[in-house]
């Protein structure tokens, strides 16, 4: 009994419906403009290919520590804001070849080897750790857990009354009901991730900013993230990331943004 394409699209567009309403962003985000896109992939296409940095593991680890200790040390007054209870950060160092860093737990911040041959300084290197203590400090981790488990529930129910009412057996009744999960924790996980993700830039930009890193020189890993091999301009549903471009552009209307901050404090939304 496969699931006819309009009924798909049906299911996934009622998915979003009932998850669009909770979770997403609370700060006031800067928006972008198609021309913003457009001028940032220009700039894509005109960098040069990636270089990768030497340095030996205890350098690796000691310029991880350095630059996560200036930005904890002025993570106070954003954590206030947000209410937040994580402060606090453990910063790890781990070799993989996977390019990339990412929040856990309650406080840990994970940073890899690939990823940082490919940060050419200090305020890359910010931009990275800022970005995943913006998840932390927004609660991020929490909320992508609440999703996942109210939409495999809601993707359970839902696809299995389908079945139901398409005349279904119990087998495949079942079936679909545990398909119904399988899509709904999905869908549920990923609904916001785009938007955790520029929140998280949002308020990594204004951590840097307090700690006195140079926040053009850190923007650039977003150029150099998109001048991956796999890398690609546009992403769907299913890919959590925005796309470079997205992220260049709103990177340099909040490098604005903050020229006239008064106290650094990012901008809550109404």
């Amino acid at each position: 009994m496969p699931l006819p394409d309009a009924r798909r699209a049906f299911v996934l567009a009622f998915f979003l419906l009932m998850l669009g309403g909770c979770q997403g962003a609370v700060y006031a985000l800067p928006e972008v403009t198609p021309e913003e896109i457009a001028e940032a992939n220009a700039e894509i296409d005109a960098a040069p290919m990636r270089t990768v940095v030497s340095r030996s593991t205890n350098e690796a680890i000691e310029l991880l520590n350095s630059v996560g200790s200036r930005l904890k040390a002025v993570a106070g007054p954003v954590c206030a804001q947000a209410k937040s209870e994580t402060c606090s950060f453990n910063f790890n160092y781990k070799t993989s070849p996977e390019e990339n860093a990412w929040a856990s737990g309650e406080r840990d911040i994970t940073v890899t080897t690939t990823l940082m041959r490919y940060l050419m300084n200090e305020d890359e290197v910010a931009a990275a750790v800022a970005h995943e203590m913006g998840h932390h400090i927004a609660g991020h981790i929490g909320k992508s857990k609440s999703t996942t488990v109210g939409g495999g529930l809601f993707g359970g129910i839902l696809l299995g009354a389908v079945a139901v009412l398409g005349g279904g057996d119990q087998a495949t009744v079942q079936e679909w009901t545990e398909n119904g999960q399988m899509i709904g924790a999905k869908i549920g996980r990923l609904s916001f991730s785009k938007e955790h993700e520029r929140e998280a830039d949002y308020l990594g930009a204004y951590l840097m900013a307090r700690a006195g890193f140079n926040l053009e020189r850190g923007g650039a890993i977003w150029l150099r993230l998109a001048k991956q091999p796999e890398a690609t301009r546009e992403t769907d549903l299913f890919d959590p990331h925005p796309a470079s471009a997205d992220r260049m552009a709103a990177w340099k209307l909040t490098i604005q943004e903050i020229r006239s901050s008064p106290d650094l404090i990012p901008h809550w939304g109404s």
